[in-house]
């Protein structure tokens, strides 16, 4: 059972990989700067080196592991999938902190986006992708939304729980009354001028025969959140998480919009885990 009415961006990306290899021998490679430094998949152009730190399990005694790194888009620069370095070392045991460097070129490195491969003897065993140039891009775009909203904030932790509840238990009382009309007066202006009390009251009619009095179910408990809150490039701010009650979780997915500096709802997802 699932009702929704809401925006939907979406954007993911990995930080390592790896892939299935014949044999034993198993390895899991990230990107990162330098050996002291955090995994990242975004480098300046004028970064000095750039590594592939690696770890294996199953080396044997000579086992040659190679280090490749691929251009895949570079724009004119190259052509899609250009090898640009390759490195090799022999492996007589498992590593924790093997690593392949790779030093900047005479003239910087080419924005757009690579992968580095890794192979044992030959055989693809992990790769992970990365980019270069948009770390400078990153950061401009970061400082311009500051400087153009700056009250567009993640709330704290208990703001964020005051939110939830009282959304959420809006929510499960228009389901109890049947009626949606004081929980349509809270939600944000753009999503009134969308739907009305009796749009909402058929959205979520499924759960009228529910006899759920999600209100009273939350009333002691505090919401789990199982991901980051954030803000997407549409300013809306997503929380996601549920309510630890029995026999059945209470999940939801909520969006809000700043309103004058109140966040309203435009969004809600609410699920029971059966």
């Amino acid at each position: 059972m699932k009702q929704l009415l809401t925006l939907l961006i979406v954007f993911a990306f990995a930080i390592s990989g790896s892939v299935a290899l014949a044999g034993d021998v198993k390895v899991k490679v990230v990107t990162s700067t330098g050996m002291e430094d955090e995994p990242t998949t975004t480098f300046a152009t004028e970064a000095p080196k750039i590594l592939a730190i690696f770890k294996t399990k199953g080396i044997s005694e000579g086992d040659k592991v190679r280090g490749v790194l691929i251009a895949e888009d570079v724009g004119d620069v190259a052509a899609p999938n250009t090898k640009v370095l390759e490195k090799t070392i022999k492996l007589d045991e498992d590593t924790d902190d093997g690593d392949f460097n790779f030093s900047k070129p005479d003239k910087g490195w080419p924005a757009g986006k690579y992968r580095v491969e890794v192979y044992v003897n030959d055989e693809l065993a992990a790769k992970a992708k990365f980019t270069i140039g948009a770390a400078e891009k990153a950061e401009k775009e970061s400082k311009a939304t500051d400087e153009s909203d700056e009250a567009a904030k993640v709330p704290d932790g208990q703001k964020l729980t005051e939110l939830v509840n009282s959304s959420v238990s809006s929510f499960g009382r228009g389901v109890k009354k049947k009626d949606f009309s004081t929980f349509y007066e809270e939600t944000a202006t753009i999503w009134q001028k969308q739907t009305s009390p009796e749009e909402l009251r058929e959205a979520f009619k499924d759960f009228f025969n529910k006899h759920l009095d999600l209100a009273s179910a939350i009333k002691e408990l505090q919401p789990v959140f199982n991901k980051t809150a954030k803000i997407d490039s549409n300013g809306v701010l997503l929380v996601q998480g549920y309510y630890p009650t029995t026999p059945n979780r209470i999940l939801f997915k909520l969006k809000y919009v700043d309103e004058d500096g109140d966040w309203k709802l435009v969004g809600i997802d609410v699920n029971l885990n059966e």
